[in-house]
C-alpha cells in the first residue's frame, strides 16, 4: 500500500509539472478521450442519471493489435490515463481489446458493470486490484476468453462471492484472489498444474473448492487463513504442499496426504485448530518442522507398526502429537474353526488391517461366518481351544496374531405345532383362528409353508384387521407376531379339511404339522319380495313393496337386482340395472320399494336375485287407475234467489291420494264451506282436502245471486291444477218473493163505541219461517182511545179461528202500538175487534221489517171514519129505561137479555179443568160436558189430582195454570192446590210424565216462563209478541192436535214418535231415567244419535240426558226441522 501511495503522488506531481493549464481544465471536462493501447482509443462519459459518475469505452480502430498499455505508479510504467476520474468510474466497456493492461484498473471502487465484446486473453498484474464493488457477472465477462490471469489481478475485489475459472485458463499468477473476503466459493474448469503462492490468502468465507487433479504442487501461503475451510481434498498427482500453504485453516476437520507427495512445507498445517485426522501415505514423505503443530490430532498409517518406525526420520522436529509416535498402525486376528469348518471349508479365517487402538467390529467377526461342525450348534467365540463358554471379540483390545477359537454345543432339533384346530367344526366360508408355532431350536428355518384342503389360510399383522391369504413358502422370520386363520371353501360340502404347515430348514430337511376339524356346508343368503305377490296395484300409482334379503351363513355385502327396472324405486330414486348392494347382517334386512306400473294387465311378474344367484318372483295384477269420484247431494232442483240452500259433496279419492282442492268455478262467490259450526266464505282457490283421509263429505251452503232456469252447480276437485273429477247439478233458481201484509174490511163508517171487526193477513211467500217483526197501530184524533177488544187467529186461509193474546184484550191501541217479532214467519190471518170512543178519522197501518233491517219492506194501512152514536129517544123523551115519567124505563129486566147486575150481586166466573176434582167453598163441584164449572169471584177452590185418569206408566207432573195470578198462589208441582177465585176465568190442566224419568229437574212450565199478564207496556207487548210469533210457527209446523213439548224428555219422544219409533243403534242407558229400556230412553239415544238433540254436560257427566230441562219454541222448532231433513 505504501508503494502505491508514493507512486500515486509521483504521478500527480509529474502531470502537474508537464501539463499546460489547459490540459489540466480539460481533465476536469464531462468528456475524456485518447490513447490507450496499441489501436486503442478510450473514451469518458459522465452519465446522465444526475451523479458525477462515468462510463469509461475502450474501443479498437485501426489495424493495431489490441493490446492495452501496462500501467503502473512506479517508476518506468506510464501512469493511467483515467485516473483522476478513477474512483468516479461505475462501468466499462472494451471492445477489440486483447489484453488488460497492469493496473489498469486498479482501485477504481466503484467499478462494479464490466462489459467485453471480443477476445481478451490475458488479465495484467493488479488490472481489477482493489475494484470493491466488481461483481460476479462482471468477472465472468473479464474471464470469458482469458487464458492467464496476473498477479494480483484481483487482489481485494470484496464484492466478488464465487468465481468460475474458465477451461481457457492455464495459469493463475501470486495472490491473484488474495484478501477477497466474501469470496465463498471458487470453480476452477481448466488444467493447471500449480496452485500458486497466496493465491486464496485471506479468503476468510471460501467453503467450497475443489483443488482440480491437474495440480501437482501447492504453494506457499496459497490457502492461508481460509478459516471457512472445512474440508478440501488433495489430487493424487500433487507432490508438494508448500509452507504455510492451510497455515491457521481452523474449520479444516481432516485431512488425506495422497502417496504422491513427498514433502510438506513448515508451518502448513499449523494452526489448524479443528483439525482431528490426518491419513498419511504408506510412503512418509518429509514433513518440515511445523507442519502439523497440533497435538489434537490422530494420524493414520496404512501399514503396521514395523513399517512405520522405519520411516520416522522423515519427521522433522516440532511436529506435535507425530513426535510420540501416537500414530495408528495395522494389526491382524485369526479365527479358527476348532474342529469344523467355515462356508468356503476352509477352517482358519484371517481380519486384517484393523487399526491399531481400535477394536474389532461386530460387522468384520460377522463376515467370518458362523463354522459347523456335524451334530453341533455354533455357540461363540473364546481365545482358549475347546472351550464351553464365549467370549466377544468386539469388547478385547486384540494384539497382532491374536487366535479365536469357535464354542459349540449339541444340536436340538425345530419342532411344530398347531393349537385350535383339531376335532373343531367350521361353517363352508367362515373364518376359524388357530396358533401355529415353530420352534427352531438349533436348526436354522428358512422357509415356511401353509397348505389346506378346502379354501386358504390366512394371517394378520395388526390384531386381525387387515388378514392376507398365506401362498408359497414365507420366509420364517415374517412368522413373528402375525395371527392365522382357516377360511373353508364358501362352497365346501359337510366333509373334513386338514391344514398342514411345513418348516424347511436351512439343510434341506423338513418338519411338518397337520391339523384336522370337521366342514359343514353353508345356507346362501335367500331374497324374497313381500307386499305384491298375488296383489292388484293401480296403473300409474305408487305401490310400496317390500324386498326381504336373509343372509343365512353369508356375511359381507350382496348385489340385489331386478329383472324388469321400469318404474322402480328406492329410497326416491330410480333403481338402475347396477343394483343396489345390500349389507348382510345377523338380521334380515328389509328394504321398501315403490312400483309405478305404465300398464295395465294381469300376470305381470317382477324377479329378485341376489348376485349369488338366489331369487324370488311376485306375479301381480294392474288394473287401470280410477280418479277420485266426486257426488253432489242435497243441493235439490228449486231454489230461491238470495235464499241459502245446504247441500254436501261427497269426495271418493279412487286411486288419488295427497293434498287437493273443491273448486265450484265462477260459483265459489256464492258458496260458503261449514267449518266446525261456522259458515265461511269459499276461498278463491278452492276448498283445500286432503284425498288421503279416504272418502268423506263436505258441508257447503250456496245463496243464489240470480234467478233463472238450468244454473249448473259443477265442483271440481283439482291437484296441482289437474283435475282429478267433477260432479255437475242443475237447479233453477226462482225469484225471491217478499212477504205481503194486508188489512180487510176496515173502512167507511163507524159509530163510537161499536165494535169494528177487521182482518190483518201475511202472506209469507218466500219469507216464511224468516226472522220478521210485525208493527201495527192506529192514528186518529188527539187523546183518542181505541181498545182492543178481542184478538183471534188462524194460519193460511181456513181454518178454525182460535183466541190468543186474550191478555192484551182492552189496550188502548193509539198509546200502545204492537210490535209482533216473529222468528219464523208463517201464514196468518190476524181478526181484531176494536172500538172507537170519540169521532174522528182513524188510520191503521201495519208493515214488516227484515232482521237487522232499519226499514219496513211491506206495509198496509186503511182509514176509518167515526161518528158519535145517536142515543134512541122514546116519544116522552128522555133514556129508554121505565120510570114514572113519560119516556122512563120501569126497570126490571123484563126484555133484557143481558140484565145488569145488582151492586152487592157477584157475577159468575167458569173454571176450566182437566185430570183434577174441584171443590168449591169445601164441597166438590163436577164440570159439565165441556169440563166447566161455574163460581163466583171470591169463592175458595181447591182441587186434587185425579189418578184415575193416570195410567200405570204415567205419573202426575205438575199443573198448568191460567191466569199468572192463581200460579203465584200455589205450588205447582203439588197434587193438591188451593186458591180463591179471581175476577177471571182459570184454566187449570194436570201434566202427566213417563214413570220412568226421575223427577230432578224444575217443572214443565216454571212461573218464570209464563207470561207476567200484570205488565203493561212496549217492553211486554214486544215479549208477548215474540213468544206468540214463534209458538206460533212450532204450532204450524207440527202435525194437527200434537202438543207442544215443554221439555227435553218430551221433546224427544215427540220427534221420536214422528219417525215411527225407530231403534237406536246405542243399547247403553241413560241413569238419569229408568233402568227400563223404556220409551223415552229410547227416544232419548236415538235423538242425540241423529244430531237432533244434544248431551249438556258430556264431558262431566256422559251417562245423563237431563230430561227434565225445559225447552224453548226455537228449540223445539230446529230440533223438529232437522228431523224433517232426516226423514228426507
Amino acid at each position: 500500500m505504501k508503494k502505491r501511495l508514493l507512486s500515486m503522488i509521483l504521478a500527480i506531481s509529474m502531470i502537474l509539472t508537464i501539463l499546460p493549464v489547459n490540459a489540466i481544465t480539460a481533465l476536469a471536462a464531462d468528456d475524456m478521450s485518447g490513447a490507450c493501447g496499441d489501436g486503442l482509443t478510450y473514451t469518458m462519459i459522465q452519465n446522465g442519471d444526475g451523479t458525477d459518475t462515468y462510463t469509461l469505452a475502450i474501443t479498437k480502430s485501426g489495424t493495431g493489435t489490441g493490446a492495452m498499455t501496462d500501467y503502473s505508479y512506479s517508476s518506468g510504467y506510464k501512469p493511467v490515463p483515467w485516473y483522476a476520474e478513477c474512483d468516479k468510474i461505475t462501468k466499462v466497456t472494451i471492445a477489440g481489446a486483447t489484453s488488460i493492461g497492469k493496473s489498469a484498473f486498479e482501485d477504481c471502487h466503484k467499478l462494479a458493470d464490466v462489459t467485453i465484446s471480443g477476445s481478451v486473453t490475458s488479465i495484467g498484474e493488479e488490472a481489477f486490484e482493489g475494484c470493491n464493488a466488481l461483481t460476479n457477472t462482471s468477472i465472468s465477462n473479464i474471464l470469458k476468453e482469458a487464458t492467464s490471469i496476473g498477479e494480483g489481478a484481483f487482489r481485494g475485489c470484496t464484492s466478488l462471492t464465487s468465481v468460475e475459472i474458465p477451461k481457457s485458463v492455464t495459469s493463475i499468477g501470486v495472490a491473484a484472489f488474495g484478501q477477497c473476503s466474501n469470496l465463498t466459493s471458487v470453480k476452477i474448469l481448466g488444467t493447471i498444474t500449480s496452485i500458486a503462492a497466496s493465491t486464496f490468502i485471506d479468503c476468510g468465507k471460501l467453503n467450497n473448492f475443489d483443488i482440480p487433479v491437474s495440480v501437482t504442487s501447492i504453494g506457499n501461503w496459497a490457502f492461508a487463513r481460509c478459516s471457512g475451510l472445512a474440508g478440501i481434498e488433495i489430487p493424487e498427482k500433487v507432490t508438494s504442499i508448500g509452507n504455510h500453504a492451510f497455515e491457521n485453516c481452523t474449520s479444516l476437520t481432516t485431512i488425506k496426504i495422497p502417496d504422491s507427495v513427498t514433502s510438506i512445507g513448515e508451518s502448513a498445517f499449523n494452526g489448524c485448530s479443528s483439525l482431528r485426522q490426518v491419513d498419511l501415505p504408506c510412503v512418509i514423505p518429509t514433513i518440515s518442522q511445523g507442519a502439523f503443530n497440533n497435538a489434537n490430532t490422530r494420524f493414520y498409517y496404512p501399514g503396521y507398526a514395523k513399517d512405520f518406525n522405519a520411516q520416522v526420520g522423515q519427521i522433522a522436529t516440532g511436529n506435535t502429537g507425530m513426535q510420540t509416535y501416537l500414530v495408528c498402525c495395522y494389526r491382524d486376528v485369526l479365527f479358527d474353526a476348532n474342529g469344523g469348518s467355515f462356508a468356503d471349508s476352509s477352517t482358519r479365517k484371517k481380519v486384517e488391517k484393523i487399526w491399531r487402538e481400535t477394536k474389532l467390529t461386530q460387522g468384520q467377526v460377522d463376515s467370518i461366518g458362523a463354522p459347523k461342525q456335524s451334530g453341533k450348534i455354533f455357540l461363540g467365540w473364546n481365545t482358549t481351544a475347546n472351550a464351553t463358554t464365549t467370549i466377544n471379540p468386539i469388547y478385547g483390545d486384540t494384539a497382532d496374531g491374536t487366535i479365536y477359537y469357535a464354542v459349540y454345543k449339541d444340536a436340538v432339533p425345530a419342532a411344530v405345532t398347531i393349537t385350535g384346530l383339531d376335532g373343531t367344526t367350521v361353517k363352508a366360508g367362515e373364518a376359524k383362528d388357530f396358533t401355529v408355532n415353530v420352534t427352531p431350536n438349533d436348526d436354522t428355518i428358512d422357509k415356511v409353508t401353509f397348505v389346506t384342503t378346502s379354501g386358504e389360510v390366512q394371517w394378520s399383522n395388526d390384531s386381525g384387521n387387515t388378514w392376507t391369504t398365506v401362498s408359497g413358502d414365507v420366509d420364517y422370520s415374517d412368522l413373528t407376531g402375525k395371527q392365522f386363520r382357516v377360511v373353508p371353501a364358501a362352497d365346501a360340502a359337510n366333509g373334513t379339511v386338514t391344514v398342514t404347515v411345513t418348516a424347511k430348514k436351512a439343510d434341506g430337511t423338513e418338519i411338518a404339522k397337520t391339523a384336522t376339524f370337521t366342514v359343514t356346508a353353508r345356507e346362501h343368503a335367500t331374497v324374497a319380495i313381500n307386499n305384491l305377490n298375488g296383489e292388484t296395484i293401480k296403473q300409474n300409482k305408487a305401490h310400496t313393496f317390500t324386498v326381504t334379503v336373509t343372509a343365512h351363513d353369508d356375511s359381507g355385502e350382496a348385489t340385489l337386482k331386478f329383472d324388469n327396472i321400469a318404474g322402480l324405486t328406492y329410497n326416491d330414486a330410480a333403481v338402475t340395472n347396477a343394483g343396489i348392494t345390500v349389507a348382510l347382517t345377523d338380521q334380515p334386512a328389509t328394504l321398501t320399494f315403490t312400483l309405478t306400473p305404465d300398464a295395465e294387465g294381469a300376470g305381470k311378474t317382477l324377479t329378485a336375485t341376489l348376485n349369488n344367484g338366489a331369487t324370488d318372483t311376485a306375479t301381480y295384477t294392474v288394473s287401470e287407475y280410477e280418479h277420485a269420484k266426486v257426488t253432489i247431494d242435497g243441493l235439490g232442483t228449486d231454489l230461491k234467489q238470495g235464499e241459502s240452500k245446504d247441500f254436501t259433496v261427497k269426495v271418493d279419492p279412487k286411486d288419488d291420494s295427497g293434498n287437493a282442492t273443491i273448486d265450484f268455478g265462477n260459483k265459489n262467490s256464492e258458496i260458503q264451506y261449514k267449518n266446525g259450526e261456522d259458515w265461511k266464505p269459499m276461498p278463491s282457490g278452492g276448498l283445500k282436502i286432503n284425498l288421503s283421509n279416504g272418502e268423506k263429505t263436505y258441508d257447503f251452503r250456496i245463496t243464489p245471486k240470480n234467478d233463472g232456469e238450468n244454473q249448473k252447480l259443477t265442483a271440481t276437485v283439482k291437484k296441482d291444477n289437474t283435475k282429478l273429477g267433477e260432479a255437475e247439478k242443475s237447479y233453477n233458481v226462482s225469484k225471491y218473493v217478499d212477504a205481503v201484509v194486508k188489512i180487510d174490511d176496515l173502512s167507511g163508517t163507524v159509530e163510537t163505541d161499536t165494535e169494528k171487526e177487521f182482518t190483518v193477513t201475511v202472506t209469507a211467500n218466500d219469507d216464511a219461517g224468516k226472522n220478521v217483526t210485525a208493527k201495527a197501530g192506529f192514528t186518529g184524533p188527539a187523546g183518542a182511545t181505541i181498545t182492543l177488544k178481542k184478538v183471534q187467529y188462524r194460519f193460511g186461509d181456513s181454518g178454525e179461528w182460535q183466541d190468543g193474546m186474550q191478555e192484551l184484550n182492552g189496550m188502548n191501541l193509539d198509546i200502545n202500538r204492537l210490535e209482533l217479532p216473529f222468528n219464523y214467519l208463517p201464514n196468518i190471518t190476524y181478526k181484531l175487534t176494536v172500538t172507537f170512543a170519540a169521532a174522528g178519522n182513524y188510520k191503521f197501518d201495519v208493515s214488516l221489517t227484515k232482521k237487522d233491517a232499519a226499514e219496513a219492506f211491506t206495509s198496509d194501512s186503511a182509514e176509518v171514519t167515526v161518528t158519535k152514536k145517536e142515543e134512541p129517544v122514546t116519544p116522552g123523551g128522555g133514556s129508554t129505561g121505565g120510570g114514572e115519567n113519560p119516556g122512563e124505563n120501569p126497570g126490571g129486566d123484563s126484555g133484557n137479555t143481558n140484565p145488569t147486575p145488582k151492586p152487592d150481586e157477584k157475577p159468575d166466573r167458569k173454571i176450566k179443568i182437566d185430570g183434577g176434582i174441584v171443590e168449591v167453598n169445601g164441597k166438590e163441584v163436577k164440570p159439565d160436558e165441556d169440563g166447566n164449572i161455574t163460581v163466583k169471584k171470591g169463592d175458595e177452590i181447591t182441587i186434587t189430582v185425579d189418578k184415575s185418569k193416570i195410567s200405570d206408566a204415567q205419573v202426575f207432573d205438575q199443573w198448568v195454570i191460567k191466569p199468572d195470578s192463581v200460579l203465584n198462589e200455589v205450588d205447582p208441582k203439588s197434587e193438591k192446590i188451593s186458591f180463591t177465585m179471581p175476577a177471571e176465568d182459570v184454566t187449570i190442566e194436570a201434566m202427566t210424565r213417563d214413570a220412568s224419568i226421575e223427577d230432578d229437574g224444575p217443572g214443565i212450565l216454571g212461573t218464570g216462563a209464563l207470561i207476567a199478564t200484570g205488565v203493561v207496556g212496549g217492553a211486554a207487548l214486544l215479549y208477548q209478541g215474540h213468544m206468540l210469533g214463534t209458538e206460533l210457527y212450532l204450532r204450524y209446523l207440527l202435525p194437527h192436535g200434537a202438543v207442544i213439548p215443554q221439555n227435553r224428555a218430551e221433546l224427544a219422544v215427540l220427534l221420536w214418535q214422528d219417525a215411527e219409533n225407530p231403534e237406536p243403534v246405542s243399547t247403553t242407558l241413560y241413569s238419569d231415567i229408568s233402568d227400563e229400556d223404556s220409551a223415552i230412553q229410547q227416544a232419548a239415544r236415538w235423538a242425540v244419535e241423529n244430531d237432533l238433540m244434544e248431551q249438556l254436560d258430556a264431558e262431566e257427566h256422559p251417562d245423563h240426558f237431563d230430561p227434565f230441562v225445559p225447552v224453548t219454541f226455537s228449540d223445539s222448532i230446529r230440533a223438529w226441522k232437522k228431523a224433517q231433513e232426516l226423514k228426507k
